[in-house]
């Protein structure tokens, strides 16, 4: 893996951490194993040894009785294996991690998003509601067009009347145009900026970082093609809000 999938496999693991500590730990849950099993080939990934013979140890561990020894050994490595990988990673890949309640970081975090955009930003969320009209579409440069994807299953009400609100003041000067995916098709939540980059968000934008850790990846090149193609087709399928 490149320096920055491994900073963004980590990151994502970081921010998906099982609760290990349970009393009844299931060790044959196929999503626990998956978890471990990626967290140890991303920690092999950045290249440290004794980390990587500690981990897998510490893995082994897990169904003993030292396993709070283990699970604290198991997140020690995590974080610094997420450190030296952001490290090596292109600053210009690294996104952002965001602690859980962490408000003013979110924003921080999503606003950097939209300032990069220089022609449009298309937003995919199921979620969609007013937040991100309110807090973080005003982060966008002037003659940036915002395009917002929600699903139909999903979308938040207060949304259209934000919208509504929004074109009615800013009409050309920060267009905006929003619409519904049919239900239930949409699972990513991505930032699109100028139809290149592509973000990978792992919580909705209106709960980002709130309850839990929240990350935003930028998407390898091969991988943004193929969501900006997917998502493109979607959009032009969708009803307007």
């Amino acid at each position: 893996m490149s320096p920055e999938a491994v900073f963004a496999q980590l990151r994502e693991l970081a921010t998906t951490v099982p609760n290990l500590s349970e009393t009844q730990l299931n060790l044959t849950e196929p999503e626990l194993l998956t978890w471990l099993g990626r967290l140890s080939a991303a920690v092999g990934a950045v290249g440290d040894i004794s980390d990587t013979v500690s981990l897998n140890m510490s893995i082994d561990r897990l169904p003993t009785m030292g396993r709070s020894e283990a699970v604290t050994n198991i997140m020690i490595i995590l974080y610094r294996a997420l450190a030296r990988a952001e490290a090596k990673s292109p600053s210009s890949g690294r996104g952002s991690f965001v602690a859980a309640g962490s408000p003013f970081d979110a924003l921080a975090a999503l606003s950097k998003l939209f300032a990069e955009a220089t022609s449009s930003i298309r937003i995919v969320d199921p979620y969609l509601d007013e937040k991100v009209l309110t807090t973080f579409a005003l982060m966008a440069s002037e003659g940036v067009s915002i395009e917002l994807l929600a699903d139909a299953a999903s979308v938040k009400a207060p949304l259209k009347p934000a919208a509504t609100a929004w074109i009615a003041q800013y009409g050309t000067i920060r267009p905006l145009e929003a619409r519904v995916a049919s239900a239930r098709l949409l699972h990513d939540r991505l930032i699109i900026i100028d139809g290149q980059t592509v973000w990978d968000l792992s919580q909705s934008i209106k709960d980002f970082a709130a309850r839990s850790p929240a990350s935003a990846s930028r998407a390898d090149s091969e991988l943004a093609t193929m969501k900006i193609t997917a998502y493109g087709a979607i959009w032009q399928a969708a009803t307007p809000l």
